[in-house]
């Protein structure tokens, strides 16, 4: 069912270029672009006089060129000194964090450091038994997945996004506050079932402890355990989802506002929590896209309009089983967050 309500969505993301992105856009396929999966083109390396990163950076002009004019899709790239000018919105599908919040190590903003991704790439030239990126190229997709898996995820490489001060050029908190990125609308969002939270989980009270206890130390388990507290398996359960979706609503709403810091391009939010007929993942990682973000291959209708982030309002659009905007989190959880978040190192 189309909903149109009052916003200012598509007067933010007008354009010569990219008319009304999302409400005038003819359906087609959403892009998306990520380096994690491609090592033959990306592995890091040191050239006479430079580093350079294979074809990391000629594929990220590359693709800018043919592609970002129309559509921003992935949050290392709106932060690129490679793709200055080319962009006018940018959608950050993945979703972004508060800078301070440790999944930034191991969700789409994880990162490596140079020095470790130039090591990495010594060592998966080793693994893969050549001595040169040449040879590398000429080996099958099977050989190359083989020699960056290892037999534990601390043994296996991951391609990631590298901090090189170049095509990344800093860290996520100094580029929201030295106003690094390209000031352009943003939509980003979070869906119930990911990051985190899983559909259907099903942990004893016992486990839910433990996990707690994993993931907080000092006052902070028993800060967490009073706001988000349980007494039984199935309140376990409910209460775990609860604690990484507000995490993550809370996160996304502490990244927005270090973004108006700097920025005047205006951001929108979102929460899906619908879930696809036919599966049993939930409101999963992407289920949002053809609803939300007008990708249904036949041209149905979707949602439009929403407002534009708040600074003074905390508060997220709703969309998928409901529709409107909510709050984010009970406000001493939002509390709480953004206390915790402050002790802890920043991406």
């Amino acid at each position: 069912m189309r909903r149109e309500e009052e916003g200012d969505l598509i007067e933010g993301w007008n354009s010569s270029e990219l008319p009304s992105l999302i409400k005038d856009r003819a359906p087609s396929p959403l892009w998306t672009f990520t380096f994690k999966v491609i090592p033959a083109q990306v592995l890091p390396r040191y050239e006479p006089s430079v580093i350079t990163s294979g074809h990391s950076q000629h594929s990220l002009r590359y693709f800018s060129e043919q592609c970002l004019h129309r559509l921003a899709v992935l949050g290392h790239i709106l932060y690129s000194n490679l793709t200055e000018g080319l962009i006018v919105g940018a959608i950050i599908e993945s979703g972004v964090r508060d800078p301070h919040d440790p999944l930034c190590t191991s969700l789409a903003e994880a990162y490596a450091t140079l020095d470790n991704a130039l090591e990495d790439g010594v060592t998966y030239l080793s693994n893969l038994n050549v001595s040169s990126i040449a040879e590398d190229r000429q080996l099958t997709v099977e050989e190359l997945i083989n020699g960056a898996t290892g037999s534990t995820q601390a043994t296996t490489i991951m391609f990631e996004a590298v901090l090189d001060h170049y095509a990344m050029p800093d860290t996520y908190l100094n580029i929201l506050k030295k106003g690094i990125a390209h000031d352009v609308p943003v939509i980003t969002g979070n869906n119930k079932d990911e990051n985190g939270a899983t559909f259907g989980l099903d942990i004893s009270l016992e486990e839910y402890y433990e996990e707690v206890n994993e993931t907080y130390s000092g006052v902070w388990v028993k800060r967490f355990l009073d706001l988000y507290a349980a007494n039984d398996s199935t309140t376990a359960s409910g209460t775990y989802n609860s604690m990484f979706t507000d995490r993550s609503k809370v996160g996304t709403w502490f990244w927005t506002q270090l973004w108006y810091s700097t920025k005047s391009a205006k951001v929108w939010n979102y929460f899906w929590d619908h879930a696809p007929p036919g599966q049993t993942s939930g409101a999963y990682h992407g289920s949002e896209i053809n609803h939300v973000l007008n990708n249904f291959p036949n041209g149905a209708d979707t949602i439009v309009y929403w407002p534009a982030v708040s600074t003074t309002k905390k508060l997220v659009q709703h969309v998928g089983d409901g529709w409107g905007q909510i709050p984010i989190a009970w406000s001493k959880k939002l509390t709480l967050f953004k206390e915790w978040f402050a002790t802890l190192v920043a991406y």
